[in-house]
Protein backbone atom coordinates (compact mmCIF):
# COMPACT_ATOMS: atom_id res chain seq x y z
CA UNK A 1 0.00 0.00 0.00
CA UNK A 2 1.56 3.31 -1.11
CA UNK A 3 2.25 5.57 2.04
CA UNK A 4 0.38 3.56 4.48
CA UNK A 5 2.60 2.36 7.08
CA UNK A 6 2.91 -1.69 7.14
CA UNK A 7 1.87 -1.87 10.51
CA UNK A 8 -1.75 0.11 9.40
CA UNK A 9 -2.12 -2.30 6.73
CA UNK A 10 -1.71 -4.75 9.36
CA UNK A 11 -4.07 -3.72 11.23
CA UNK A 12 -6.60 -4.54 8.62
CA UNK A 13 -7.84 -7.99 6.97
CA UNK A 14 -6.57 -7.87 3.21
CA UNK A 15 -6.02 -4.78 1.79
CA UNK A 16 -8.08 -1.35 2.57
CA UNK A 17 -8.95 0.84 -0.08
CA UNK A 18 -8.29 5.12 -0.07
CA UNK A 19 -11.83 6.62 0.21
CA UNK A 20 -12.62 10.33 0.43
CA UNK A 21 -14.97 11.55 3.18
CA UNK A 22 -16.55 14.47 2.15
CA UNK A 23 -16.95 17.25 4.25
CA UNK A 24 -19.80 16.84 7.19
CA UNK A 25 -19.13 13.18 7.31
CA UNK A 26 -19.57 12.07 10.69
CA UNK A 27 -17.20 9.82 12.59
CA UNK A 28 -17.30 7.40 15.53
CA UNK A 29 -14.79 6.31 17.96
CA UNK A 30 -15.29 4.52 21.35
CA UNK A 31 -13.01 6.28 23.91
CA UNK A 32 -11.92 6.10 27.82
CA UNK A 33 -12.39 9.67 29.48
CA UNK A 34 -8.97 11.21 30.45
CA UNK A 35 -7.36 8.63 28.30
CA UNK A 36 -8.06 9.23 24.74
CA UNK A 37 -7.82 12.58 23.29
CA UNK A 38 -10.54 13.43 20.71
CA UNK A 39 -8.00 12.99 17.75
CA UNK A 40 -5.02 11.96 18.82
CA UNK A 41 -5.80 8.27 16.93
CA UNK A 42 -6.55 7.87 13.39
CA UNK A 43 -8.92 4.91 14.21
CA UNK A 44 -12.49 5.44 13.41
CA UNK A 45 -15.77 4.11 12.32
CA UNK A 46 -18.45 5.44 10.10
CA UNK A 47 -22.00 5.57 10.60
CA UNK A 48 -22.32 2.19 9.24
CA UNK A 49 -19.89 0.31 11.31
CA UNK A 50 -21.50 2.29 14.37
CA UNK A 51 -25.14 1.27 13.96
CA UNK A 52 -23.64 -2.16 13.45
CA UNK A 53 -22.38 -2.24 16.28
CA UNK A 54 -24.92 -1.03 18.12
CA UNK A 55 -27.86 -3.65 16.71
CA UNK A 56 -24.64 -6.02 17.75
CA UNK A 57 -25.20 -5.14 21.41
CA UNK A 58 -28.65 -5.40 21.44
CA UNK A 59 -29.06 -8.31 20.34
CA UNK A 60 -26.74 -9.66 22.55
CA UNK A 61 -27.45 -7.51 25.53
CA UNK A 62 -23.61 -6.42 25.94
CA UNK A 63 -22.54 -2.98 26.40
CA UNK A 64 -21.56 -0.99 23.53
CA UNK A 65 -17.99 -0.34 24.57
CA UNK A 66 -17.95 -4.25 24.39
CA UNK A 67 -19.32 -5.06 21.37
CA UNK A 68 -17.06 -2.58 19.64
CA UNK A 69 -14.60 -3.61 21.51
CA UNK A 70 -15.00 -7.42 20.34
CA UNK A 71 -15.82 -6.18 16.42
CA UNK A 72 -13.22 -3.57 16.02
CA UNK A 73 -10.54 -5.39 17.96
CA UNK A 74 -9.30 -2.77 20.07
CA UNK A 75 -6.65 -3.92 22.60
CA UNK A 76 -6.87 -2.81 26.26
CA UNK A 77 -3.45 -1.32 26.23
CA UNK A 78 -4.88 1.04 23.08
CA UNK A 79 -8.45 2.14 25.12
CA UNK A 80 -9.05 0.45 28.62
CA UNK A 81 -12.40 1.09 28.99
CA UNK A 82 -14.22 2.11 25.65
CA UNK A 83 -16.85 3.43 28.30
CA UNK A 84 -17.42 6.94 26.32
CA UNK A 85 -18.37 8.21 22.60
CA UNK A 86 -16.73 10.55 20.72
CA UNK A 87 -18.99 11.68 17.42
CA UNK A 88 -17.45 14.36 15.26
CA UNK A 89 -18.31 16.01 11.70
CA UNK A 90 -15.42 16.49 9.69
CA UNK A 91 -14.67 20.14 8.66
CA UNK A 92 -13.01 19.55 5.22
CA UNK A 93 -12.99 16.55 2.95
CA UNK A 94 -10.36 14.28 4.29
CA UNK A 95 -8.32 11.24 2.89
CA UNK A 96 -8.43 7.88 4.63
CA UNK A 97 -8.49 3.97 4.18
CA UNK A 98 -11.66 1.78 4.81
CA UNK A 99 -11.03 -1.59 5.30
CA UNK A 100 -12.51 -4.91 7.65
CA UNK A 101 -10.27 -4.99 11.14
CA UNK A 102 -8.08 -7.96 11.54
CA UNK A 103 -8.34 -9.64 14.63
CA UNK A 104 -6.03 -9.79 17.36
CA UNK A 105 -5.29 -10.82 21.39
CA UNK A 106 -7.31 -8.67 24.30
CA UNK A 107 -3.63 -7.51 25.25
CA UNK A 108 -0.45 -8.19 25.49
CA UNK A 109 -0.71 -9.51 28.78
CA UNK A 110 -3.87 -11.93 28.19
CA UNK A 111 -3.34 -13.78 24.21
CA UNK A 112 -5.76 -16.39 25.50
CA UNK A 113 -8.57 -14.12 24.50
CA UNK A 114 -9.16 -13.14 21.03
CA UNK A 115 -10.82 -9.82 19.27
CA UNK A 116 -12.76 -11.26 16.17
CA UNK A 117 -12.59 -8.06 14.32
CA UNK A 118 -14.21 -8.46 11.38
CA UNK A 119 -16.37 -5.10 10.37
CA UNK A 120 -14.88 -1.82 8.77
CA UNK A 121 -12.94 0.52 10.02
CA UNK A 122 -11.28 3.98 9.09
CA UNK A 123 -7.87 4.68 9.24
CA UNK A 124 -7.74 9.11 8.51
CA UNK A 125 -4.83 10.44 9.58
CA UNK A 126 -3.71 13.72 10.38
CA UNK A 127 -6.99 15.28 11.39
CA UNK A 128 -6.32 17.74 13.69
CA UNK A 129 -8.83 19.75 15.86
CA UNK A 130 -9.48 22.44 13.46
CA UNK A 131 -10.52 19.53 10.97
CA UNK A 132 -13.95 18.29 12.94
CA UNK A 133 -16.48 19.92 14.49
CA UNK A 134 -17.70 17.83 17.92
CA UNK A 135 -21.12 16.54 18.04
CA UNK A 136 -21.39 14.38 20.81
CA UNK A 137 -18.47 13.46 23.83
CA UNK A 138 -20.00 11.37 26.70
CA UNK A 139 -20.82 8.14 27.64
CA UNK A 140 -21.78 5.75 25.08
CA UNK A 141 -24.67 4.34 27.26
CA UNK A 142 -26.37 8.47 26.94
CA UNK A 143 -26.88 7.61 23.71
Amino acid sequence: MANLNPDVVAAFRGSPREVTLGKGTRLYRFVTERVNNVVESPWWSDAITFNEIVRLATRTDKRLGDAARARLAVTTEWNPEMSSMCIVALTREAQAWKGVTRHQSLSQQDRSVLLIGGIEQLYVPNLKNSDVALLFYGPSDRL
